[in-house]
């Protein structure tokens, strides 16, 4: 499978936020060591014990809505997570090339679109942090449309608030769920993140081309 891209067949770019254009370091430390450690320390548990019960709190939810809603985990885990994302904040951080990518369609007049699953608080937070409004005019939280992107009714919703053609479009996601379920409503072109945490040495698992920097697709 080839990364080259017919740029002059593609009108609109709809783009993941976390994993995709942002280091998913940031979430994955933060809810699988940090807000462990936090849940230990006020429930006066190991944080191994912490993590077992959170994990499977995650599991229940994971996929759905709820799975990625900071008010959801607020209330199950009686913890403040919009403060405690703040004390780590600084960790948020851009991928490899994410900004020559912007400008890249930007010249080409190619609209970049972000549709993600994170809660409009979580994405608040980090436009301070890695601001995309240099670029991106038109930002779309799932928590909006009241499902989340591997729900097999997300793009019918979608696509009636945010009119795009599915033949000229691309959809950039680390998710093998959510491109599952976009090639299944018939976006065209369709592209998998092959390192969404920069820590981990592990290549994202997908049947879909994989990206590694940014600038293998621009061309």
């Amino acid at each position: 499978m080839t990364n080259q891209l017919p740029w002059n067949k593609i009108e609109t770019v709809l783009l993941d936020m976390d994993g995709t254009l942002l280091d998913l370091h940031f979430d994955n430390y933060f809810w699988q060591d940090f807000l462990p450690e936090q849940y230990a320390l006020k429930h006066s548990l190991t944080v191994d014990d912490a993590l077992k019960k959170i994990e499977a709190m995650y599991e229940k939810e994971h996929g759905s809505l709820a799975w990625y809603s900071v008010d959801h985990w607020q209330e199950e885990l009686g913890l403040d997570i919009m403060a405690l994302k703040k004390m780590e904040a600084h960790r948020i951080a851009f991928r490899p090339s994410v900004k020559e990518f912007l400008d890249f369609l930007v010249k080409k007049n190619i609209t970049p679109v972000l549709i993600t699953n994170a809660h409009p608080k979580s994405l608040a937070l980090k436009m301070q942090y890695c601001s995309l409004h240099p670029w991106i005019k038109h930002f779309f939280s799932t928590h909006d449309f009241g499902l989340a992107k591997e729900h097999p009714d997300f793009w019918n919703h979608f696509q009636k608030t945010f009119s795009f053609n599915n033949e000229a479009t691309l959809f950039i996601d680390d998710n093998e769920s959510v491109l599952t379920n976009a090639e299944n409503f018939g976006i065209t072109y369709l592209r998998s993140v092959a390192f969404p945490d920069s820590t981990q040495t592990e290549i994202n698992v997908s049947r879909f081309p994989l990206i590694n920097d940014f600038k293998e697709i621009i061309n």
